[in-house]
């Protein structure tokens, strides 16, 4: 249970991608990453932050995974 993400952006003076994963505090991630899935509901949030710490329009994903095991 896990999906590649990538990410891109037109952030003037960009500096990194804040997440939250379902509903967690902000964290700065590269621009691709794997996201660890959970049986039910997942989330992620993620919007861009530029250099003066001005954060950007989020985009969100929820998936609904269940483990096949």
């Amino acid at each position: 249970g896990s999906l590649r993400v990538h990410l891109d952006t037109e952030t003037p003076s960009f500096e990194t991608f804040l997440a939250e994963i379902d509903a967690g505090e902000k964290r700065s991630v590269a621009s691709g990453f794997t996201w660890k899935l959970h049986p039910g509901k997942n989330q992620l949030r993620v919007r861009p932050r530029n250099v003066a710490g001005r954060e950007g329009i989020p985009s969100w994903i929820v998936l609904e995974y269940a483990n096949a095991n």
